[in-house]
Parts: C-alpha cells; sequence; structure tokens
C-alpha cells in the first residue's frame, strides 16, 4: 500500500533470506507481499503495544512466515519512554514526543543484540521505518561496524526540521558509504525522505 509499501530487489531473495521490518504499527501488507513473493520468513517488530492488539484482532489474517516481537531497535540496549500519538494515526517514537499522545516503557535492543538472539549472522533485507529514531541507530552503527551485515536496507527519514533537516539526511546517506552501503533506489513517491541502499560489500550467498 502507499502508507506501507518499501522497495526491494527480489533477485536478491529467495526461501532461505532473512527479513527485518521494523516499524509495523497496523500495516504489513509489504510484508505479507515479500513472504508471497520469496517465500522467506519476515521477522516484524514494533513496540507500540497497540500493534499486536491489531494483528491479534478477530478475523485478522496473518502469515504464519510472519514473525513478531515488541522490542524496539535502538542505538543502545536498555528502556526507554515511547511515545504514543491518537490510535487514528497509530505511530509512536521512541525520539519525538507527540502533543496530546501517552508514553509508554519500551524495552530496546541493538541490531546486534537481535540477530543474536534469532541466530542470524545477516539479514538480506532491512525495512526501517521507526518515526526519528532511524538517526541514532545509524549513527550507532557507523560508529559500530566496517561492514553492515545487512544486504539491503530500505530507510525512510523522519526529519523535525530542527535537529535533523532533510539535508542532514542526504549527508547521512553519503557516510554509510563507510559501512558498505550505496543508494539503490530513491525518490519512493517522489519522497526524498526514502530510499533503498544497497550493501556492495557484503557478498550474496552465492557468492560467499
Amino acid at each position: 500500500s502507499r502508507s506501507g509499501g518499501a522497495y526491494v530487489d527480489l533477485g536478491r531473495l529467495g526461501p532461505r533470506s532473512v527479513v527485518y521490518s521494523f516499524g509495523i504499527a497496523t500495516e504489513i501488507s509489504f510484508d505479507r507481499a515479500v513472504i508471497q513473493a520469496a517465500g522467506c520468513p519476515v521477522y516484524g517488530f514494533d513496540p507500540d503495544p497497540r500493534c499486536r492488539r491489531w494483528l491479534e484482532a478477530p478475523g485478522r489474517w496473518v502469515p504464519p512466515q510472519f514473525h513478531f516481537s515488541e522490542i524496539a531497535l535502538g542505538a543502545v540496549r536498555g528502556t526507554f519512554p515511547f511515545h504514543v500519538t491518537d490510535l487514528e494515526r497509530m505511530t509512536g517514537s521512541l525520539t519525538y514526543d507527540f502533543r496530546g499522545g501517552e508514553t509508554v516503557t519500551v524495552q530496546c535492543q541493538t541490531l546486534r543484540d537481535i540477530m543474536a538472539t534469532l541466530g542470524h549472522a545477516r539479514v538480506d533485507f532491512l525495512k526501517l521505518d521507526i518515526e526519528g529514531a532511524e538517526y541514532d541507530v545509524l549513527e550507532a552503527w557507523l560508529r559500530e561496524y566496517e561492514v553492515l551485515p545487512v544486504r539491503q536496507l530500505w530507510l525512510e527519514f523522519h526529519p523535525d526540521g530542527r535537529r535533523w533537516t532533510e539535508g542532514s539526511s542526504r549527508q547521512l546517506l553519503k557516510r554509510l558509504a563507510r559501512i558498505g552501503l550505496v543508494p539503490g533506489y530513491r525518490n519512493y513517491f517522489r519522497c526524498p525522505n526514502n530510499c533503498l541502499m544497497v550493501n556492495v560489500r557484503l557478498p550474496d550467498p552465492e557468492e560467499a
């Protein structure tokens, strides 16, 4: 769908691929499509307590290959406040405090933590839609990794116009080349804040 879509090179995915999807809310059409097209499981993450209730609602069809966790992806491990908007917008953020919304406490883990827990040495596709927290997460990856163990990264930036702007987002994209990521596709829905990055320093399975 327009709100839940993302770009992915399906030619680089197959039944044995590992797909992470951070930021679910009430939209898993993309995750369903990847499962159908590639035949691989998708691991979905969203700390918003309403997300699990939505997924478990009577009559909701969730593919058995979709595995959900309420863990939040963070720059560091720990317990942090998560700001929730009204139900209609169904958006939450570790970074931005929404006026009139409530705050809940959630558990955060780093990408390294999550991969170790799930037993994954690499991620073939990672969707990152985490409402402003992506900036701190990407900065942490630049400090932590020489080569990010992710083959494709689709991300959506959420600049606030103050600390983070579209210009600073573009600069951050350029810096990701240090850990292997280069632009694969931009202007998704003609929006410069969405892009697909491809890791040119991480070989595909058949090349490893």
